[in-house]
């Protein structure tokens, strides 16, 4: 047989090839066409993890036609290299075994004779029917829209190929790098994943709280939409949600009104967004998510009572917080109180704590009043007015100040 016959059928299936001495042989290498970015498929370069099964069952065609055609011309193949998911990188074939028939120059360029053998060859194992099979690092390369457009056509076989995990790993890994969503969307909305075990696995990932920022707020914008069937226990991680959440109140809105937790993490998160600041989300989280008992945990009542308007202070005060629980720091805070919050929602306060020791709490108010002139002294009266008539207290305090 002359070599040429090799090259056209190689070349009739699409695939590349390089003939060269291999001391003691004379060698060919067959390859599927390739760039150092990926394989190239109908003239496209693809990340060898976006192919599907379709892509596998036309690789093995074109290497067992030209396989096949080597076996019956009795030609002997050495080695057959496979990547991920069975695909066949390249295949090496023995073109002669003959130290003394090295090729030289001259005969490199002509249409050489092949030599024969009888030794046993190798064949193509059978393929997998999915694209990818490591899991825990499939995907952290950005990918292109027709390598997306792939994906998107695999994702039931790619969903069903993995467990919980690697399902969540894959649809993660594509919303981080590549700002990919539909995988995840198609995922959720055709039952391919658990909601509650997906958000619950997102989030003890560090890339959703230290990297891809914006990845991160769009991935969860869209989890948000969708309600948990289970309670989400965050208290094995930071207990807390990221940035991408609490710093946007649309979003936690959203996360307040769908996402259902465990105590321990609704504490958590709350005193996160407290100590942080985040107002506008602890009041998406009061006004839409059942209230709970949570006076043990916290510290400076001001730190949030200052920053609320009247409606959320009185539904916080109402629901959340038993201020009796805090009358000390209550009591601290009242030169800050007096002068940051409305006279409204000042009196509320103290009509809260106002039972157990009426004078105390008089004479702290009118010592914090004394040393502010945040308020007319209207709005003074018609805070005080309510100590008037309590036999309890000295009206007296401070030459009659309010008076």
């Amino acid at each position: 047989m002359k070599v040429n016959e090799i090259k056209k059928i190689v070349e009739q299936n699409g695939l590349e090839f390089q003939i060269g001495n291999n001391y003691p042989n004379v060698m060919m290498e067959i390859w599927w066409p390739f760039r150092n970015s990926g394989l190239i498929i109908d003239g496209k370069i693809y990340n060898n993890e976006t192919l599907t099964k379709e892509d596998v069952e036309r690789n093995h065609e074109a290497f067992q036609n030209v396989i096949d055609f080597l076996y019956s011309n009795n030609i002997q193949v050495d080695k057959i290299f496979h990547i991920e998911f069975n695909f066949v990188s390249n295949i090496v074939v023995t073109l002669r075994n003959d130290r003394n028939n090295l090729l030289d120059n001259k005969e490199h360029k002509t249409n050489f004779d092949v030599y024969e053998t009888q030794e046993d060859t190798k064949s193509i194992r059978e393929f997998d029917y999915f694209a990818g099979v490591k899991v825990y690092n499939m995907f952290d390369d950005t990918l292109k829209k027709h390598e997306k457009d792939k994906v998107m056509g695999n994702m039931t076989e790619l969903m069903y190929a993995h467990n919980a995990n690697g399902r969540q790993q894959i649809l993660t890994n594509l919303a981080m790098f590549s700002g990919f969503l539909e995988p995840m969307k198609f995922a959720a909305e055709n039952n391919l994943i658990d909601i509650s075990h997906l958000i619950e696995l997102i989030l003890t990932d560090d890339r959703i709280y230290y990297q891809h920022e914006e990845q991160s707020k769009k991935l969860c914008a869209l989890l948000s939409k969708y309600p948990t069937t289970l309670k989400l226990d965050l208290t094995q991680n930071r207990g807390y949600l990221p940035d991408a959440v609490v710093e946007n109140s649309r979003i936690a809105k959203q996360v307040f009104t769908n996402w259902k937790f465990v105590p321990e993490t609704e504490q958590r998160i709350l005193t996160m967004m407290l100590q942080n600041e985040q107002f506008d989300s602890v009041k998406a989280m009061i006004n839409n998510y059942p209230p709970f008992q949570a006076d043990d945990f916290y510290d400076n009542i001001s730190e949030f009572l200052i920053y609320m308007d009247d409606k959320m202070i009185k539904e916080f005060l109402d629901n959340w917080c038993e201020l009796n629980n805090h009358y000390a720091d209550f009591i601290d805070e009242l030169p800050t109180l007096v002068v940051r919050m409305s006279a409204k929602s000042l009196r509320y306060a103290v009509e809260k704590v106002y039972g157990p020791n009426p004078n105390h709490l008089y004479t702290n108010l009118v010592d914090a009043f004394s040393s502010s002139n945040a308020y007319s002294e209207l709005e003074n009266a018609q805070l005080l007015e309510i100590f008037i008539d309590n036999p309890e207290v000295d009206l007296t305090y401070r030459n009659g100040y309010i008076v």
